[in-house]
This record gives structure tokens, C-alpha cells and sequence, in this order.
């Protein structure tokens, strides 16, 4: 399933009262060829979310007690997980509902109970298996096909009809400059093809395969050749499972190297003078003047935190607010609420495996 920028961001705000139970179910039949298997995997989960609410008051406890039945009622009813690797599963009492995301990508069986939706291992999915359109193109042939967190799914291209050769030599120059203008005419037509799905739908990156694939990047506008991450040798009669199994080295390679200069702006950024702040509390800060540009944060970082119920300020565990000495409700973990955060403010949300500058999180603020 694609999870657009506006379904991401209706889940960051899925804010539960008095709380929102997230589970991360590995539903990947390699691991869990049995039922059963994943019974047991929902029920350890389950456990794991009711110690987890045990510190918070009553009526919060009711509350996860009554969304895991929900939960455990929904997976009762059948789970088809063909194509599916994991399971993202949102529920809130007050609204009643179980929001589940199925994923073609991995996850980590994880038990979450807090105000907000726990999106850590959803945006680091979207982030490792971005939206990214692929181009197979030869001199006649063009198939375009859409890859996003481990689907693909083909999309039919531009066909061009060239002249055919005529057997006398009077023309063979005359053919010849035919059948050139015939694949020029051909490439721009898959330009435009590109450059209208750039526009239709969400693309982080655009990778270019097929014998003509070079030539078509030639022909591609600045703004989306600027979107290429690499081209691809392919015959154009490549199966979609081919094309996946190509495509992604090339991705992964351009998501490593925006996550280096990422984190590189980072450290430049760091100091008094730079518009980079580094560690939890000043990334608070940050994120309540609503100037973040990009949240970084490194994968499986987990903090424990409160949020002031008078003044909302997130903080590390203490019993009473640091700012107003108001007490304090937990929230579970302090870094998935920041997320949520970020995310309610339009910020990138990047999750990384190597250190944030000297920390684990950091914001880069807007100029």
C-alpha cells in the first residue's frame, strides 16, 4: 500500500484520548509460514502493550484494554497477507477505529502506548523504500512502472511506430535520417510520459533503464533530471520482478548519498552561529518555534517522556513540567511523539543507521 503525505500526516494527528495503542506486526510468511506463528507474535504484543500501560492512569488503561480487543477482533476475522511483510495497526478508543497499513517492506515486531500514533518505523519504511518511477525504454518501446515500499506495479507507456525499411540503396541515407527523427520523436514522447507522472504523483527519485535509457536523460526537463538517481541495463521485455531486483541497488545508493549530506549539514550546522540543533531538548525547542526543516533521527533511538497536559512541553521523565511545574503524563516513547511533531509541522522526517552529529537526534532549522 502507498501512504501519501496527507494520510501520513492524519495519522501524526490521530492524537487518542486519552491514549492511541500502536502495533508493528512481522508478517512476513518466509519467517511465519503458520497462523499460528502470528498469533502468537499479536498476543507477545499485546502483553508487551499492556505492561507498557500499566504506568498510566485508569481510564488510560481502559482504554488500550478496549483497543487491543478491537485489535485482537480485526485480526480475528482473517488477515490475507499475500505480497506482505508487515503490518503497521493504529487504534484509538475515542474515535473507535483500527487503522491498519499493510507494507511490502520489513518491520520489526514493536508494542507502542501513547498520545500519538507511533510512526518511527512507518516513515523509516517510507524512507528506505521511497516512491520512485522507473522508465524501461528502448528506440520503439517505453514501460513505465511505480516502486514504493517493496510493490511495483506497471504503468503502460508510449509506443512508436517506426517506418520500415525500404530494400533500394536511392534511399537508404533518406531512411536512415527517418528512422533517427522517428527515435527522437519517440524519446520525447516517453519525456513527456515521465515528466507527467513526476507531476501526477509523489516521486522521490526516477530511474532510467532499458538500451535507450542514456538517451532519454539527455531529453528529460532539469527539474526531473535532477530527480535521476542512475540507469539501468535491462532488455525492455524485463519481468516487474527484474526490474525491482535492479532498480533498488540503484535507489539505495542515492538514498545513502542524500543521507550523507544530509547529516554533513548537520555537523556544519552545529554551533551557536548554525541553524542545526543537536540532542533531544534543544530538538524540542526547535520543533515549539515551528522552524524545523528536517528531522534526523537515528534508527531504533527510544526515549521515555512526558508531555505537559498544561503547557504540552515534551521532556524526559520528571514528575512535574520543567517549565510551568505542572504535573506531567507519560507518553510513552519521547522520540515517537517528536516525530509526530515534526511530521504536524511539515517537516522531513529522516531516520538514519549512523550518528546525528554528537547525538542520536537533530533538527536542521528553516533559513
Amino acid at each position: 500500500m502507498v501512504v501519501s503525505p496527507a494520510e501520513l500526516h492524519e495519522l501524526a494527528a490521530r492524537r487518542g484520548e486519552p491514549v492511541t495503542t500502536t502495533l508493528y506486526l512481522d508478517v512476513d510468511g518466509r519467517r511465519r509460514p503458520r497462523h499460528a506463528s502470528l498469533a502468537g507474535e499479536l498476543a507477545e504484543l499485546a502483553r508487551a502493550a499492556r505492561a507498557a500501560s500499566a504506568e498510566l492512569d485508569e481510564e488510560a488503561r481502559d482504554a488500550v484494554a478496549a483497543e487491543l480487543a478491537r485489535i485482537e477482533a480485526w485480526f480475528a476475522s482473517g488477515v490475507d497477507r499475500r505480497g506482505l511483510r508487515g503490518l503497521a495497526v493504529f487504534s484509538s478508543t475515542d474515535d473507535g477505529d483500527v487503522r491498519v497499513v499493510p507494507l511490502a517492506a520489513p518491520v520489526s515486531a514493536q508494542a507502542h502506548v501513547g498520545e500519538h500514533a507511533h510512526l518511527g518505523q512507518l516513515v523509516a519504511a517510507l524512507g528506505d523504500w521511497p516512491p520512485t518511477l522507473v522508465a524501461l525504454v528502448d528506440d520503439e518501446h517505453a514501460r513505465l512502472f511505480h516502486l514504493e515500499l517493496g510493490e511495483i506495479e506497471e504503468h503502460e507507456g508510449p509506443v512508436s511506430e517506426h517506418a520500415r525499411r525500404v530494400d533500394t540503396d536511392t534511399e537508404l541515407g533518406a531512411f536512415e535520417r527517418r528512422a533517427e527523427e522517428a527515435v527522437r520523436r519517440h524519446l520525447r514522447a516517453v519525456s513527456a510520459s515521465v515528466e507527467a507522472e513526476v507531476a501526477r504523483s509523489r516521486v522521490e527519485w526516477v530511474v532510467l533503464a532499458g538500451p535507450s535509457g542514456p538517451a532519454l536523460a539527455e531529453v528529460l526537463a532539469p527539474a526531473t533530471r535532477r530527480l535521476v538517481a542512475g540507469v539501468v541495463p535491462l532488455e525492455v521485455r524485463a519481468t516487474a520482478a527484474q526490474v525491482a531486483k535492479r532498480v533498488r541497488p540503484v535507489v539505495e545508493a542515492a538514498i545513502r548519498a542524500r543521507r550523507r549530506a544530509l547529516l554533513a549539514s548537520l555537523a556544519d550546522e552545529a554551533g551557536a552561529q548554525g541553524r542545526a540543533a543537536i540532542g533531544l531538548a534543544d530538538t524540542v525547542t526547535a520543533l515549539e518555534a515551528r522552524d524545523v526543516e528536517a528531522l534526523v533521527v537515528r534508527r531504533g533511538y527510544h526515549v521515555p517522556g512526558v508531555r505537559c497536559p498544561a503547557c504540552g512541553l515534551l521532556q524526559e521523565r520528571r514528575a512535574t513540567c520543567a517549565r510551568c511545574g505542572a504535573p506531567t503524563r507519560g507518553v510513552g516513547d519521547l522520540v515517537g511523539e517528536i516525530i509526530a511533531e515534526a511530521l504536524l509541522e511539515g517537516a522531513d522526517v529522516e531516520i538514519v543507521d549512523e550518528p546525528v552529529a554528537t547525538g542520536s537526534i537533530g533538527v536542521l532549522e528553516r533559513h
